[in-house]
């Protein structure tokens, strides 16, 4: 085999790793929004809205929206996209649970079109976060990637804590 022909083939393998990696990012979430869709459907109004009685913490509907607001911005700064996000009214929210099962399943469909368009994205790629200006920070496309993965995580994880403690209140 000429060097060419190796070269060749090593990046086929390095693509077809990429893909797979990507692939099981998108399972891992996708399965996580499912399990979450299938928490909040059952809770009324007065359960998404609670928010534990601790400095800085937040509702069910606060941290779904901002989940959502998040991942969809650093999909978008990978695939150098534009996106439009209010951070600060993510954190504002008051929402009925079929306001947010539906967000969520919209949510779901728009992160699987980004995923599909992100297949083509090297992961090594630089991109500026456009908050900060053309002086601001960059980070590669597989950074912000395992961000969603690792920030979605962590506010699955609080979701569940905070229904957890809703149900157990005195």
């Amino acid at each position: 085999m000429t060097d060419v022909e190796q070269a060749a083939t090593d990046s086929r393998a390095a693509t077809g790793d990429v893909s797979a990696a990507l692939a099981g990012v998108w399972s891992e979430l996708e399965d996580s929004l499912s399990e979450l869709i299938a928490l909040v459907e059952p809770l009324d109004e007065a359960a998404i809205n609670w928010r534990p009685p601790a400095p800085d913490s937040n509702s069910i509907a606060v941290l779904v929206r901002h989940t959502i607001g998040s991942a969809s911005m650093w999909c978008s700064i990978a695939l150098d996209e534009p996106f439009e996000r209010d951070r600060d009214a993510e954190f504002r929210v008051h929402e009925s649970p079929a306001a947010i099962v539906s967000a969520l399943r919209e949510f779901v469909s728009s992160l699987g079109r980004q995923f599909e368009r992100l297949d083509a994205v090297d992961p090594a790629s630089e991109h500026h976060d456009p908050r900060r200006g053309s002086d601001g920070e960059v980070h590669t496309a597989g950074w912000c990637i395992a961000h969603v993965l690792s920030h979605t995580g962590e506010h699955w994880g609080q979701i569940q804590l905070t229904r957890d403690l809703y149900r157990a209140r005195a």
